[in-house]
């Protein structure tokens, strides 16, 4: 008992020595992320959007570091609007937002709104694990798991996650096809034209 007690005694200590030893490195890193965070938000009052093009400002606004505060998040959330998505949360591996659809069952415009959105912003979502990824706002608010839009550049699918498990529930080479399941399926709220 006496030997584990010392090994442990060992161990605490030398955690004790790290955290001293990173204490100085932490405080930096936090000093940077204010500071990235005020730059970010300095860049985005003096942005002017109609300077640049589509696919600068998907670029500017799909770009995520984990430090969006203020005024860059205020106007990502305004542009992802008028483009029919919104956000939901980043993606740490890739530096950028996820995206989210929002489908209606029994609304046409909301159909060509998404499947134009999706056509516009899929090239420019970076690929985790082979797939480029759109999660889906339903009606069910993910009770049966988390369901996205994925493809891997040959297929589209529609995913369901449901613990550590991940399934298939549709898969097409066609987006319309896709978008129409979900929209029958996966709507959030049935609504007319």
């Amino acid at each position: 008992m006496e030997d584990f007690k010392k090994l442990l005694d060992e161990a605490i200590a030398s955690r004790a020595a790290l955290y001293e030893t990173i204490a100085p490195l932490n405080a930096q890193v936090r000093d940077l992320s204010v500071e990235i965070a005020r730059l970010n938000d300095e860049q985005a009052k003096a942005l002017d959007l109609s300077s640049m093009t589509r696919q600068e400002q998907i670029e500017y606004f799909l770009f995520e570091d984990g430090a969006v505060t203020g005024e860059r998040y205020k106007r990502r959330q305004a542009f992802w609007r008028t483009f029919g998505v919104t956000e939901n949360g980043y993606v740490p591996e890739i530096n950028q937002v996820m995206l989210k659809i929002t489908m209606y069952k029994g609304c046409p415009k909301n159909f060509d709104d998404t499947l134009r959105a999706v056509k516009e912003v899929l090239p420019f979502i970076a690929e985790v694990n082979g797939l480029k990824v759109i999660r889906i706002f339903e009606h069910s608010l993910s009770e049966d798991g988390r369901f996205e839009l994925a493809t891997d550049g040959t297929e589209f699918m529609v995913n369901r996650t449901y613990g550590r498990r991940t399934t298939s529930v549709k898969r097409s080479t066609d987006l319309f096809d896709v978008l129409s399941y979900i929209q029958d399926n996966h709507w959030y709220e049935v609504k007319g034209e």
